[in-house]
């Protein structure tokens, strides 16, 4: 699986279907395809790729021998030869051949076996749905929160009028 297609997966599970989060990489092999640099297709792809998880992702998991990509995307990224170049080989050449991908949310695993990602929906083991009932009742109680305090807001605004 290449690192452009993991910065398009997200969780498929419904619960998480809302507000889906970036699934978290964790590679336990990963190899360096050799890929002639296409200016055309990086140039193309620059405004759809969401820039943070592919450089977190990045950052985990390319040798210690790959270009660099800067913390955020340059002024002027389609003329950036260097960072075209940098980009191109993060999305294009860098293989996860095993690992995982996981959900934040709702911690569902999602296997990665032969570069290809299983996303199949699965039933969850025990300590799956522990883990994932805390993570989800964590979730709530923070937009619980934030509807409170932003119903606060709106109550002061209006005794304000």
């Amino acid at each position: 699986m290449k690192l452009i297609t993991h910065n398009i997966l997200t969780c498929v599970d419904p619960r998480c279907k809302k507000e889906p989060p970036s699934l978290t990489l964790a590679a336990t092999k990963v190899s360096v395809e050799d890929s002639k640099f296409d200016e055309a297709f990086i140039v193309r792809m620059i405004d759809r790729i969401d820039y943070p998880t592919l450089l977190t992702a990045y950052r985990e998991v390319a040798p210690k021998d790959s270009p660099v990509l800067p913390p955020e995307v340059p002024k002027e990224p389609h003329t950036n030869k260097e960072f075209l170049k940098a980009l191109y080989y993060a999305v294009c050449c860098i293989v996860i051949e095993e690992g995982e991908m996981i959900c934040p949310r709702c911690a569902r695993s999602y296997p990665i076996r032969g570069s290809i990602p299983n996303m199949i929906l699965r039933p969850m083991d025990e300590e799956e749905i522990k883990h994932s009932s805390k993570r989800m009742k964590v979730d709530k109680e923070e937009a619980d929160e934030e509807e409170g305090e932003s119903k606060e807001s709106d109550n002061d605004e209006k005794k304000m009028d």
